[in-house]
């Protein structure tokens, strides 16, 4: 069996907390040729994420909304393991603001948010939890304004 990398996943839609966050999915449809599947969610709209590329050192996913979240919900989630910056998936996040001068960097534990155009989760140092934690970037955001961060 080869080595497998796991870690931090994240949801995609309009997120609402139920004990821990959810996306409601009405349906789900996968269309092979275009390496797309399309989701429709309960409280309306619709995503659809595109496989653009994938290998060894990354998988990139193209990612597009129907329509703005339904009642303001966040339209994605970051769930990861976190006990300590060596005990973790991912222990920090990176952002930068649009205009900004540079990349801003915070403890993933107590981020407040930030409007961002691009994001990076990750750590600087190995887990003693998880080594295969891979580091996420979140980015190319096509939207007039800067994307909130919670």
């Amino acid at each position: 069996m080869r080595w497998t990398a796991y870690g931090s996943s994240f949801l995609i839609g309009p997120v609402e907390v139920q004990e821990r966050p959810i996306v409601a999915l009405k349906e789900i449809v996968f269309d092979p040729e275009a390496r797309s599947f399309t989701l429709r969610f309960r409280r309306g709209g619709e995503a659809k994420i595109r496989l653009g590329s994938i290998d060894q050192d990354r998988i990139v996913l193209d990612v597009s909304y129907s329509d703005a979240m339904p009642d303001g919900l966040p339209f994605a989630s970051l769930r990861s393991m976190y006990t300590t910056q060596s005990m973790s998936d991912a222990a920090l996040v990176a952002w930068r603001a649009k205009r900004g001068i540079g990349w801003q960097e915070a403890p993933v534990i107590g981020f407040p948010g930030a409007p961002a155009t691009e994001i990076w989760l990750g750590r600087h140092m190995p887990s003693r939890h998880n080594l295969s934690a891979p580091d996420m970037v979140f980015g190319k955001f096509q939207s007039t304004a800067a994307t909130a961060v919670k």
